[in-house]
């Protein structure tokens, strides 16, 4: 089953947080943060419900692996710390607020495609390289 995989791709997809997706459905982040690490598994009924909303079936939720692999937050972690530099300084030099960068870190937020080409020329790194390949693996 892909449930939490797939669950959070639609989420970071749609550029949702946990806490804006617990609230359409009424629970609070915590309950979605529990579904993306598997720790529990949402009723037939929620799961219909965010089917709709992602407009998918619960079968394509459930069975059917969603989108590439999304190394992206890993890879900024690990590209700001091969750098040697924090997220305060790192977001200064790309002229954006620090929380921000933090959300992204996190995998809360997917940055806006302008701002994902120049991190990637900051980091002298491809787009395809920052978003789906395990920088920190392949430099092993």
């Amino acid at each position: 089953m892909y449930f939490k995989e797939n669950l959070r791709y639609l989420r970071i997809s749609n550029n949702e947080t946990q806490d804006e997706l617990g609230d359409r459905f009424g629970f609070g982040k915590s309950t979605i943060s529990n579904y993306e690490t598997g720790n529990t598994t949402p009723s037939l009924e929620v799961l219909i419900q965010i089917a709709k909303y992602y407009n998918v079936t619960v079968d394509d939720l459930l069975l059917k692996k969603m989108g590439a692999e999304i190394h992206l937050a890993k890879n900024l972690c690990f590209l700001r710390a091969e750098k040697g530099i924090t997220q305060e300084e790192l977001a200064k030099n790309l002229h954006m607020e620090q929380k921000a960068w933090s959300t992204y870190e996190r995998g809360q937020r997917i940055p806006p495609l302008k701002k994902l080409v120049e991190i990637a020329r900051y980091f002298n790194v491809t787009l395809d390289e920052l978003v789906t390949v395990n920088l920190k693996e392949a430099k092993q």
